[in-house]
């Protein structure tokens, strides 16, 4: 059987941050923006890890690549430039952000020249020894800029910080499909708990195209959110096991009573990686009656 296995590349906040201190400096929530709102980039040592267990190329080869594609320039997407066009306005209240993504121009248009300044430089380092974001030159000045900032990012934190290896949590659908997500840290049991739901739902009475089908499914997204923002977070410190929160019974509960959404809403944005190994071992998990997402 093959293996189905995923990266945790997503991050901690800093071990300097707590409840009491965002109280202290006047914080009710968490703030979306700013330096309290950034977690440890987790995703360097994430690639790392996967490199290390699957990679066929030489990790400077790579990263050579990587560096020479940028060097003049690369063209911008459609979403990336909604998103610098959206957050111009706060971008530019923050000298690093200003100098980083508006140097040359105030706007962007799909299509442009970007010049990521120096991305080079630091992906240099990073093709020498992976582990320099983490605890070298550019650790050091991650943490010295965010620490300008306000924030309580310390060199002991992106030194201890290690991606890692999981087993991934999955569904089986009534025709036998098997789902994969994540676990947390990520939101991959609410994709699951959706999926789950519109699967025992299939013999609903409701017609296909009805307005009342329409309203229960979207009932049913508010549930599978409202579970996400009451019960998921760190896995470390969650009180109810993820596994559990995928039993059928549970899905089942979640369909028929009421569970009040406390999340509001918000657009929101996410990286993923797709992989598909050519030489990956034949097995039923891979066969056209398996799908693999991540939604999350």
């Amino acid at each position: 059987m093959a293996e189905v296995t995923f990266v945790n590349g997503s991050g901690y906040a800093p071990k300097a941050l707590s409840i009491q201190l965002m109280k202290t400096v006047g914080y009710e929530q968490m703030p979306n923006f700013g330096p309290f709102s950034a977690v440890i980039p987790g995703m360097v040592d994430g690639l790392r890890i996967l490199w290390e267990k699957y990679g066929s190329i030489e990790w400077k080869k790579i990263l050579n690549l990587v560096i020479e594609s940028l060097k003049n320039g690369f063209p911008l997407s459609y979403s990336t430039v909604r998103a610098l066009n959206s957050y111009r306005e706060y971008l530019m209240e923050d000298e690093g952000s200003k100098n980083t993504y508006f140097y040359a121009s105030e706007a962007y248009s799909t299509g442009d020249l970007f010049n990521f300044r120096g991305a080079i430089e630091a992906l240099k380092l990073i093709a020498d020894d992976p582990r320099e974001f983490y605890e070298g030159e550019i650790a050091s000045s991650i943490v010295e800029y965010v620490r300008n900032l306000g924030g309580v990012f310390s060199l002991e934190d992106l030194k201890e910080y290690r991606a890692e290896f999981d087993e991934p949590l999955s569904i089986k659908l009534e025709n036998g499909i098997v789902v994969y997500e994540m676990p947390p840290n990520t939101q991959g049991i609410t994709t699951l708990q959706l999926i789950k739901m519109l699967d025992l739902d299939k013999g609903s009475k409701y017609n296909h195209l009805s307005r009342e089908r329409i309203r229960r499914h979207l009932t049913f997204y508010k549930k599978a959110y409202a579970v996400r923002d009451a019960l998921m977070g760190d896995p470390r410190d969650m009180r109810v096991a993820p596994k559990k929160l995928l039993k059928e019974e549970f899905i089942k509960k979640l369909i028929e009573e009421e569970f009040t959404s406390i999340a509001k809403g918000r657009e929101g944005d996410t990286t993923y990686y797709s992989v598909i190994d050519s030489e990956g071992k034949s097995s039923p998990e891979f066969s056209p009656s398996s799908i693999i997402l991540d939604l999350g």
